[in-house]
């Protein structure tokens, strides 16, 4: 098939999609390591998942405060090999190629989440069949580009004319598919595989397999992280790239690869010092396209995907409908883009917001009269006296909390609000647990659960969800006003949680300024940006970032960008731990 002259490069091809298959087949039976490999610079680290380890703050007062004492050392800069998320693959392929097949989404499966965050390396493994859903997204991406209505547009030159066309193909979109410049080797690996299809009628066909092996290749696929070794930290670092800050940068604020513009500035040295990395933020921070791409961190944080599952009693809600679910999500990140964004805003007003933002469709909701024009968005202040403060009581945080049983909306409102905001995990008790006895005539969902907390091995988690809860219990499945609970008695939303230091309050509009002042809140907000920047649960290594974007927050009157500024400054987003020297090579 071909000549004697070109047998030598169809051969390195040959061998380096070989090698890439092997990747897989080890991937998809679970390995940790070294990769090496042509798409893979030599001795790339893979770091592999925690096996047990224990999560907490050892080192953090009961109170959930900053500590006062320093900060272990060295630092935990532990760090995952992060496969790309469903999002971040198709974001990525829009950078690639200026848009992406339709189908796409649904050849990629979701993943999972861990704390609210699709993003965690502890939920991103890597099995067979995920090989085999990469292997197809590849080939759709591939189809796609070479289609005669775009791939003018994409490949920029003609392979059927011009010689150099599928390197000069493969330099450029290999550049931000591996997110840095391809050595030579790389390139002419690449080529020779393309070379695989030269007798193929259509020259196209090798822009095509070109573009399969970039997509499915592990620098691609895996946020690869060598970095170097230097002087400033010794050996317990190793600093991160000029190119791989400029991917963290991008995966943290736009859940893609890097531009062009963005490598460009890692290229000219711009990311080499905090100072840089720092500068490059506060310009990203200022895109739209930046702070649209934020908002999943807000859903993340706040769990908004619950939403979707979301399906209230027609017979009792029939207002419930898809344009509602949709309305009931855009308000939560409406507000919160407001606080994030706004100058002056104050993440602490997620909880003890006296506004929001509605339509036509939440009016009702709100018993606020409507305008007539469904798509306009306007912002609502609540009357004097509302017990509406936040998202606490936003319809679709609400509805997202709901059961068809009274008393576990209540429990699970509480548990949401605990877990939200204090990073306070209610975990299940071992055993089984103790099903409430069949409620009595005039016996309410709070008396119900009195239940739970009259009993020892009930009463340590109770005692704080079920108070937290009950505040809320004075809103129906839908997030509208309510005066009776599920039994049709009336509700009663005082409480207090001494277990959290909370004290007497009436509904959640006296609760929400208690949340607003405890120190676990501010701890906790810090907790969730550093999980969905690193993608993992924090450690105990971890209290100095931690603590570094709390002391950001309350030094600046809770601003969002001021803890993200602390964030990208950081050593534990500018370095990362050595691999150990038991790792292996494959």
């Amino acid at each position: 098939m071909h000549t004697s002259a070109d047998s030598s490069p169809v051969d390195r091809g040959r061998l380096w999609a070989a090698k890439s298959l092997s990747f897989f087949a080890l991937l998809a039976a679970g390995c940790t390591g070294v990769i090496s490999d042509p798409g893979a610079r030599p001795n790339t680290p893979v770091v592999p998942n925690r096996d047990g380890a224990v999560v907490g703050d050892a080192a953090i007062p009961a109170d959930g405060s900053t500590p006062s004492t320093p900060c272990p050392e060295p630092p935990s800069l532990h760090a995952y090999l992060r496969r790309l998320s469903r999002i971040e693959y198709v974001n990525s392929t829009r950078v690639l190629f200026g848009g992406a097949p339709t189908t796409l989404t649904g050849v990629l499966p979701t993943d999972s989440e861990v704390n609210g965050f699709d993003n965690n390396a502890e939920s991103t493994v890597f099995g067979r069949t995920r090989a085999e859903q990469y292997r197809d997204a590849a080939r759709a991406v591939a189809d796609w580009v070479i289609d005669p209505a775009r791939r003018d547009a994409i490949v920029r030159c003609n392979p059927a004319t011009d010689a150099m066309c599928v390197r000069s193909y493969v330099t450029r979109v290999g550049r931000l598919a591996f997110r840095r410049p391809l050595e030579a080797g790389e390139i002419d690996a690449l080529v020779a595989v393309a070379a695989v299809a030269n007798d193929d009628p259509n020259p196209y066909v090798r822009i095509r397999v070109a573009t399969q092996a970039m997509l499915r290749s592990p620098s691609f696929l895996f946020r690869m992280e060598p970095g170097m070794a230097v002087a400033d930290h010794g050996p317990m670092a190793v600093k991160l790239s000029s190119y791989e800050m400029a991917s963290r940068l991008s995966f943290l604020f736009l859940r893609s690869t890097p531009t062009s513009a963005l490598l460009d500035a890692a290229q000219s040295g711009a990311l080499d010092t905090a100072d840089g990395v720092a500068a490059q933020a506060e310009m990203m921070m200022a895109s739209p396209e930046v702070r649209a791409s934020m908002r999943e961190f807000f859903v993340g944080w706040l769990r908004l995907n619950k939403l979707a599952s979301v399906r209230p009693n027609a017979m009792r809600f029939p207002q419930f409908n898809e344009t509602m679910r949709s309305a009931m999500r855009e308000e939560t990140l409406r507000l919160a883009d407001d606080l994030a964004w706004r100058d002056g805003g104050d993440l602490r007003d997620l909880l003890t917001a006296r506004y929001t933002f509605i339509n036509d469709t939440l009016a009702p909701l709100y018993g606020a009269p409507t305008t007539g024009r469904a798509d306009e968005w306007r912002r609502f202040d609540f009357p004097a006296g509302s017990q509406r403060t936040g998202v606490l009581t936003q319809p679709g945080v609400l509805a997202m909390n709901t059961a068809d049983h009274g008393v576990l909306t209540i429990i699970r409102r509480g548990v949401w609000a605990l877990d939200v905001f204090m990073c306070d995990v209610v975990r299940l008790p071992p055993g089984m647990i103790p099903a409430l006895p069949p409620p009595m005539p005039g016996q309410s969902d709070r008396d119900l659960l009195a239940y739970h907390r009259r009993e020892p091995a009930c009463a340590a988690c109770h005692d704080r969800m079920d108070p937290m809860g009950l505040a809320f219990s004075g809103y129906d499945d839908v997030g509208a006003v309510t005066m009776t609970d599920s039994r049709g008695l009336p509700v009663n939303t005082a409480g207090s949680i001494d277990q959290l230091m909370i004290g007497m309050y009436s509904g959640p509009a006296e609760l929400a300024p208690q949340l607003r002042a405890h120190p676990a809140v501010s701890r906790c907000m810090a907790k969730q940006m550093f999980r969905y920047a690193f993608g993992r649960s924090e450690g105990d290594g971890d209290n100095c970032a931690v603590s570094a974007m709390e002391r950001a927050l309350r030094e600046s009157n809770f601003s969002f960008r001021s803890m993200v500024r602390a964030l990208v400054r950081s050593d534990a987003f500018r370095y990362r731990a050595p691999s150990p020297e038991s790792t292996g090579g494959m």
